[in-house]
């Protein structure tokens, strides 16, 4: 099994990789930033899949309408989740959609 990613412990190019994973879809972008962030590793659900597609779908613009409404009970991972507390070009790239 694979060690937890630490932020520190990487070279400059294992940051770049991670940079550019990071950014193909937002769940990649979650299950690393909670491994960097929490210390472990996200356990994945259907729930993390759905609300993942759903933000790249409202990212790139392809969400009619362009909002979305997210409710899932406590403990869902909704915090971790969110692109406007933990992605902060997300909140560019929906100004840039719409």
């Amino acid at each position: 099994m694979n060690e937890i990613i630490e932020w520190d412990d990487l070279s400059f190019p294992e940051r770049v990789v991670l940079r550019s994973k990071s950014t193909k879809s937002f769940l990649n972008f979650t299950r690393l930033w909670f491994e960097l962030i929490q210390g472990d590793r996200l356990l994945v659900n259907w729930h993390h899949r759905l609300m993942a597609s759903k933000i790249d779908d409202l990212i790139a613009g392809r969400l009619e309408p362009r909002n979305l409404i997210i409710n899932i009970p406590p403990g869902g991972t909704k915090q971790s989740s969110s692109p406007f507390t933990s992605r902060p070009t997300s909140t560019h790239w929906c100004r840039k959609a719409n």
